[in-house]
Formats: C-alpha cells, sequence, structure tokens
C-alpha cells in the first residue's frame, strides 16, 4: 500500500465516533516541520497536522486507530520506486508490450530493445496465448486473428475490441449500461455494481431521511445503505462518523469509503474509465477491476496517468469523506498526502483522453 492511502485509511478512522465526547478536532497548524520533526503533534482530543519537507512523508499514522486515542507522528525518508530490469532467464513467453531487453524475452521472439517492449505476433501467425498476439488481435485455432467491434457475435471478451466484453453474445463496452438495466455482469454497468441481474446503485438513509451528497448526519446516529432498485441492504449499518471539528459539534458525514454506486454521486463513476483501446492484447485489453488493474490499464495505454491520479485521489477522499466535506484539513491535505481537496468526481473523465488520443491518431 502506497504511502498516501495508508494516511488515508489510518487518518479515516481517527474520526470514527459514537458520540461528541470521543470526536477529535484535528486541524492543520500552517507551516511545515523539519524531517525529523512531528508530522502529527496529540494533545489531548486536540490533533494537528504537519506537512513533511520534500523527500519526507508522514509515518506511523496507523497508530490512529480510534477516536479517542491518537498517536504522534514523525517524518520519514521517501523510499524509491524501483525499477524495471531485464529477465534472469529467457523463456519466451514475454506478452505482447511487456517489457523485454532480447528477442528471446518475447512469445514472438521481437522486442523492440529501443523502448524495451515485445513486439505482438502479427495478423496469422502462429500462436498459443491470447496475450501473445499483436494488439488488436487474439489467438483462435493457433492463429492471430482481428478482433471485432461493438454488436458483433462473440462468445469470449478476448474476441471483442480492446475495452469491450461479450454481453450474452455480442460485444458490448464495459460499463455502458445504465442503472436499472438487465445485466449479465456488473462489469457492464456504469456504476460497476448489479444486483438480481439489474444494474443498481446505492441509496444512503440516516433518522429515517434517505440523505443526498455530502450525507450529513448527527453523531450518535447510524447510517444505512440499500440497492435503489433491489431495495434490499447493501452492507451494514455504520456510525456517523466525526466531521474534525471537536467534541462541540454533532455534526457529522456518513462514511462512503468501499462503496460505489451511490445515487448522484458514483452511480456512473466506471464510466469515466471506459476505454477503446489498449497497446497489449488479450486479457490485458479487457481489464474491468479498476482497482486492481489500473496500472495495467495505464501502461497499456488505455488509461492515461492523470486518470490514475484521479482514481487514487478520489479512493482517498471517499475514504476520508467526514473530513473532505467538512473541509477542516484543506489547508495541508493534498501536502500530507491525505488528498487533494481541490478535486471532486467530477475533475476527470476518460472521454478526454479518448478524444485526445484519436487527435494525435488523426495527425499522425
Amino acid at each position: 500500500m502506497n504511502q498516501s492511502a495508508l494516511a488515508l485509511l489510518l487518518l479515516a478512522s481517527s474520526v470514527l465516533a459514537m458520540e461528541t465526547s470521543s470526536c477529535s478536532k484535528i486541524s492543520c497548524s500552517g507551516s511545515e516541520t523539519t524531517s525529523s520533526g512531528k508530522c502529527v503533534t496529540v494533545s489531548g482530543s486536540t490533533v494537528s497536522l504537519s506537512p513533511c519537507p520534500d523527500g519526507y512523508h508522514c509515518q506511523e499514522l496507523d497508530q490512529f486507530s480510534s477516536s479517542d486515542e491518537h498517536s504522534e507522528a514523525t517524518c520519514k525518508s521517501d523510499s524509491t520506486e524501483p525499477s524495471e530490469s531485464c529477465p534472469t532467464s529467457h523463456d519466451g513467453d514475454i506478452a505482447t508490450n511487456f517489457y523485454c531487453c532480447v528477442n528471446a524475452d518475447c512469445a514472438s521472439n521481437k522486442c523492440d530493445t529501443a523502448n524495451n517492449k515485445c513486439i505482438g505476433i502479427a495478423e496469422d501467425g502462429a500462436c498459443t496465448e491470447n496475450e501473445h498476439c499483436e494488439a488488436g488481435f487474439y489467438c483462435s485455432s493457433s492463429k492471430c486473428t482481428e478482433t471485432v467491434g461493438e454488436g458483433k457475435t462473440c462468445s469470449y471478451d478476448y474476441q471483442c475490441d480492446a475495452g469491450y466484453g461479450c454481453f450474452g453474445s455480442f460485444c458490448l463496452q464495459y460499463f455502458s449500461l445504465k442503472d436499472n438495466t438487465i445485466t449479465t455482469n456488473a462489469k457492464f454497468c456504469k456504476s460497476g455494481l448489479m444486483y438480481n441481474s439489474v444494474c443498481d446503485s446505492v441509496t444512503i438513509s440516516s433518522g429515517g431521511t434517505v440523505l443526498s451528497e455530502p450525507w450529513e448526519c448527527t453523531i450518535g446516529q447510524t447510517c444505512s445503505y440499500k440497492y435503489t432498485h433491489g431495495n434490499y441492504q447493501y452492507r451494514s449499518d455504520k456510525d456517523c462518523e466525526c466531521a474534525g471539528e471537536g467534541t462541540t459539534s454533532t455534526k457529522g458525514y456518513c462514511p462512503i469509503r468501499n462503496i460505489m454506486g451511490i445515487v448522484d454521486f458514483t452511480d456512473d463513476f466506471y464510466e469515466k474509465f471506459q476505454y477503446d483501446s489498449s497497446d497489449c492484447s488479450g486479457n490485458y485489453a479487457h481489464l474491468t477491476d479498476i482497482e486492481d488493474d489500473l496500472d495495467l490499464l495505464v501502461y497499456c495505454d488505455s488509461i492515461d496517468q492523470d486518470g490514475k491520479d484521479y482514481y487514487d485521489n478520489m479512493d482517498m477522499i471517499v475514504g476520508a469523506w467526514s473530513l473532505y466535506s467538512s473541509g477542516v484539513i484543506d489547508s495541508c491535505a493534498n501536502d500530507m498526502g491525505i488528498f487533494d481537496p481541490s478535486e471532486d468526481i467530477d475533475s476527470w473523465d476518460s472521454a478526454e483522453f479518448l478524444a485526445l488520443s484519436g487527435l494525435l491518431i488523426l495527425f499522425n
């Protein structure tokens, strides 16, 4: 888990509460600490945050284990991400577009050594795996065969163009079906969520009232989550979370971490991650687990880095929703690696990336 995600999850856990007496007052100190200084300072129920200097991050945030027990934390030097390296053995099974150093690394026996990428097997070339063919092709009857577009007949996802799957017997774009539409799989829903074979969403209530963004609630109450169309409990009730405003405030927010498909908020979230191209092939051109596969989608150039950054920040925002909504740490949240308060659900859409990609192709 990266440091930003860790900071998010652990700081968010620090605002959980069932009564105002356990609500901490969380705020920014207004200044940066030193490389060996404290980034989290605790005094009773008051928690103060100070960003670390460049090259350092706030450690030990995992000790924010409850709303009434906080631990101070200090800065730690950032670690260096490992770089890709040449395979130690040359098995000849590396897939199209993945890292290689010599021809023998690749299933095609062709390595673009200038860019360290395996070149895929061309149309009608002999193959054993879909991922070994050129982008836009799959392995059929031991030959690389071109994928087919929207509405064309299929039996498997990999037979469809990148970003499309086999919906029954024809190709359909992932994340394209509206709420309350019959579906065979959640990967075809804009919300990424289905219940009883229908694309569904989540409705949040508290105190007997259906809530809307930002799902404000009263400390001491619980929040309930139901499928909008299935009218069935989506997950167990959660306590209203403190807003980081201290023991005198009764205002809180319903936690929304680990939820997608919330009505009027993320019920079309996954639509933002639609894609229709890939430098990779086979399963790598048909990835739908956005959380786990986002790095691969960027690597295969289906989604740009801005899209990954947007997803990571939204993941942090929903994880620390009460702090984001109250705005109590807006002045230091980004520098602390907790979330970027300047972004919201509409900050990015793959349609912009796809349009730009189309223009680049047109003029090249």
